[in-house]
């Protein structure tokens, strides 16, 4: 009692003033907890250092003993035989938990298969001791002790990945060569934030980058190509580290790359006759649509609007055409193609391509069409509904316009599922010379197949145009190849897919009209799963270091319906949700980027483009009839530095950590002032996993819209989103008729 008595006075005597001794008590504790964890890590670090040695002492002396008394391996590492460390210490996290046994050789054979059994787990562990230090320090290269003086300390951080990369491909073969699977996951961890610190440095050697590739692709067919059952632990605990993996943004390239690979095997029985390029094309860059794309597949590629520079041109210049001309009975068809003109701003294509002006670009290869006889030209893109109609009004000579890119469904009558139709199918625009163009869409993820039947006259003319989409539901066979393949995939995959994660009570609205335009109650779930996943205790100043997060509406790709299967929520809904496989990331942004980059959110407001912002941890309130650029009326975010949250206005000057995808830290969907303006970026978590271990803590979700975005008009104040869905209920139902 009188220690606690003397404590609580010293306490109060040596408190600084203006500060109440409680919370000086509460800054005292924290601080000697953050020295606690020092001292753990220290600790952490030293018994790794002790592990290598004894390990590399055990290998050692084994060898030199095999002609003694034939076994002194380590038994807890390697089995019976060799002493290696004291089994009565206190292990470290980086032992295994459960010893591997491996039978003893014949006496006086301990140097043969049992020394190449011994060295894969010395290096092993060598690597992943070395990395995990290295990530300790904060990436000074100096942290790494394995190696020669004076040796390049990237290039051995890159021999040191290339190890421990080796090391997982072999625990991962039949029968595996190391164990167990917990250490195997920390280091596919330690792994992929190693590689994204190595590339942050300089661009890898090309050494390095195949040598990443080559386990990466290991790893990825012995998933697909498995003849174990989906349902096997292996199977389960490869697509784990896949997944882990895929979080180091060269490393998921590379895996895209391969499943790319395997897809344009497909893709050759479903496209016989031609394809546009879409911007999601490009987004591993031109080598990762070249090599396992466009070198295999087999069907004509038309963009009239992409212009390669001499870097490209005998390349990825070679793999596409302006147009195609195809014969249709006796009669000759013209197809060109087009894709956005954003596609830098949107993807990631490079320096060497130009993206020019869809109709610019269009018009004289319509006109060399119509040059060569040709009077049937069907205008074939990825560019937006808005785009192909201004293409049926302006480009002259374009017959029909099939489009993509906004996922826009059309359809005439009753729509056969739960999707709104936004217009007739098919939607005519009359031309500036007053033809009638039919433009087409058919939504998006394969849901429906588009069916359109032009009726032409002998001049080339529509004389008429009919037909609607065709839902691919049960009633459609497969087809039983492609089925075959698809199959041989979930077999594989099922077993993650099927994985349910939790429950949701209410309708999870991810649709291009909901989330492009408003605030939907998705994207606010998506939303404080992110901001959720980078809380921390309190250090006394404030609550938590951040306390908001933006996200682009354009990376929600589909709803979850509470109605389907009990409102379960499995992997497979949250894939289809946020397919692209990113990470949520935190950026330094003082307010001024800020501000900028909700102007942007709405600069093109209407246009159900993608850079729509969906928030945590904001309010703003935008007043759509002032002009873009200065539709900001109001923006405050939640405050950290005090003990009761409150929304705040945003200053200028004043530098915010926000959490935001890692497509938008990279200036994606045009946020240049993003990349441009940060402070300081700092790598988070894979996307899918950060929702489902926010839903799967919480086990039933039901988020609402909340007014975190609110829309004012200065003319009539307040608005909200219900007048425009009774305008476009009323059109749907006129079309209907």
């Amino acid at each position: 009692m009188r220690a606690k008595v003397a404590l609580a006075v010293a306490v109060i005597k040596t408190k600084p003033p203006g500060m109440s001794s409680r919370e000086y008590a509460e800054a005292l504790a924290h601080k000697l907890r953050r020295q606690d964890e020092e001292r753990k890590e220290k600790a952490r670090g030293l018994q790794q250092e002790l592990l290598i040695t004894r390990v590399t002492l055990g290998t050692k002396s084994c060898t030199e003993a095999a002609d003694d008394d034939g076994m002194n391996t380590s038994q807890e590492l390697f089995g019976p035989g060799c002493s290696g460390p004291d089994s009565n210490s206190e292990t470290p996290d980086l032992l295994l938990p459960e010893p591997v046994f491996i039978p003893p050789p014949p006496p006086g054979h301990c140097g043969g298969s049992l020394r190449d059994v011994v060295v894969p787990h010395v290096s092993f562990l060598q690597s992943l001791c070395s990395l995990l230090r290295l990530k300790g320090s904060s990436g000074d290269t100096k942290a790494l002790t394995f190696g020669s003086d004076g040796f390049d300390s990237d290039l051995m951080l890159g021999d040191t990945v290339g190890h421990l990369l080796d090391s997982v491909v072999a625990a991962c073969s039949d029968p595996p060569a190391l164990g167990p699977s917990d250490l195997l996951l920390q280091a596919c961890q330690v792994a992929s934030s190693s590689l994204d610190m190595l590339c942050s440095r300089r661009r890898p050697p090309v050494a390095f980058r195949t040598h990443v590739e080559t386990a990466l692709r290991k790893l990825t067919q012995m998933l697909l190509h498995s003849t174990q059952p989906s349902r096997s632990a292996a199977a389960e605990k490869l697509m784990e580290y896949l997944i882990v993996l895929g979080s180091s943004r060269i490393s998921r390239s590379f895996l895209i790359r391969h499943i790319v690979s395997e897809i344009s095997c497909v893709a050759d029985r479903l496209w016989q006759a031609s394809q546009a390029f879409g911007n999601h094309e490009f987004d591993n860059g031109v080598d990762g649509l070249l090599r396992p794309f466009l070198e295999k597949i087999n069907c004509s590629i038309v963009s009239a609007n992409i212009r390669p520079d001499q870097t490209l041109a005998s390349t990825f210049g070679h793999t596409f055409l302006p147009y195609k001309i195809f014969s249709v009975g006796d009669q000759r068809v013209g197809v060109v193609g087009y894709t956005s003109r954003e596609t830098a701003t949107l993807s990631k294509p490079g320096p060497h391509l130009k993206f020019e002006d869809e109709v610019v670009a269009l018009q004289p290869q319509v006109d060399k069409l119509q040059t060569l006889g040709v009077n049937k030209v069907i205008a074939l893109g990825h560019s937006g509904f808005s785009v192909d109609q201004l293409i049926a009004k302006k480009v002259r000579g374009v017959d029909v316009v099939i489009g993509g890119h906004t996922n826009t469904f059309l359809y005439t009558g009753r729509a056969p599922s739960n999707e709104f139709p936004e217009g007739p199918y098919p939607f005519m625009v009359t031309s500036e010379d007053g033809r009638e163009v039919p433009v087409v869409q058919a939504y998006a993820f394969g849901k429906y197949l588009g069916h359109l039947k032009v009726t032409f006259d002998e001049e080339g003319n529509v004389v008429k145009s009919s037909g609607n989409p065709i839902l691919l539901d049960s009633s459609i066979p497969p087809d039983p190849k492609v089925l075959a393949d698809v199959d041989s995939w979930k077999k594989s995959l099922s077993n993650y897919s099927s994985q349910v994660v939790g429950h949701t009570l209410v309708f999870l609205n991810g649709s291009n009209f909901a989330c492009r335009s408003q605030e939907c109650n998705l994207g606010n779930l998506i939303c404080d799963a992110m901001l959720d996943n980078f809380i921390r205790f309190s250090d006394g100043d404030q609550w938590n270091h951040v306390s908001a997060c933006i996200m682009n509406g354009g990376g929600i790709r589909s709803s979850i319906n509470e109605r389907t299967s009990n409102g379960s929520i499995t992997m497979e809904d949250l894939l289809a949700v946020l397919p692209f496989g990113g990470t949520f990331d935190l950026v330094h942004l003082k307010g001024s980027t800020l501000k900028k980059a909700f102007e942007h959110s709405v600069k093109r407001h209407g246009s159900r483009s993608g850079e729509f912002l969906q928030v945590a941890g904001f309010r703003v309130e935008y007043d759509l009839s002032r002009l873009p650029g200065h539709r900001v009326k109001t923006l405050s975010i939640l405050c950290t530095k005090c003990r009761v949250p409150q929304y705040e206005a945003v200053r200028d000057e004043m530098v915010y950590k926000v959490v935001m995808p890692s497509y938008l830290v990279d200036g994606g969907d045009n946020f240049h002032m993003i990349k441009e303006e940060q402070q300081k970026h700092d790598s988070g978590d894979l996307d899918i996993s950060v929702v489902s271990n926010y839903i799967a803590q919480r086990q039933k979700v039901y988020p609402s819209v909340e007014g975190r975005i609110r829309f004012y008009s200065s003319a009539s104040g307040l608005e909200g989103p219900g007048s425009s869905l009774v305008l476009l209920g009323l059109l749907w139902l006129i079309w209907s008729q």
